[in-house]
């Protein structure tokens, strides 16, 4: 199957095919190249009709039409695609927190991102104050050793 990036060989029907398995949970890529087109090839489409968007032009032509039509169907095939297993995650929090504790974690790690990972190795002044005053005597094991 020969496909162009300029989106010529794009048709609303390999669009909508692509975004039906999209909205499964392949990724674009994938899902391109199990209906034969190449990955390069979508990612081209993909960058193509993004920047008409990004534009705030209208698509001056059909070919710009189905390019635009493609990105808004890829992101309203994501969408749902999250949406589905977001109210999954909800669905079982209301069995289990630990399901919102992890959607927490995931969307916010920052804020609520696992603690133990801490990099215990940055600089902290109270030690390198009690380092300085006691030099050498601050690496003494403490008996447990």
């Amino acid at each position: 199957m020969a496909t162009t990036r300029n989106g010529k060989h794009l048709s609303k029907e390999k669009a909508n095919a692509i975004c039906r398995l999209v909205e499964k949970g392949l990724p674009y890529t994938t899902a391109a190249q199990k209906l034969g087109i190449a990955p390069h090839t979508v990612c081209g489409w993909r960058k193509d009709g993004t920047k008409i968007i990004n534009s705030g032009a209208a698509p001056s032509n059909p070919r710009e039409k189905l390019l635009v039509y493609f990105c808004e169907q890829i992101n309203a095939a994501l969408a749902s695609y999250m949406e589905r297993h977001l109210e999954n995650i909800e669905k079982g929090a209301q069995v289990d927190p630990r399901h919102s504790e992890w959607l927490l974690t995931k969307t916010f790690p920052d804020i609520y991102g696992d603690r133990s990972t801490l990099n215990l190795e940055t600089k902290n002044p109270m030690k390198d104050t009690i380092n300085k005053f006691l030099g050498d005597l601050a690496d003494v094991p403490d008996g447990d050793e």
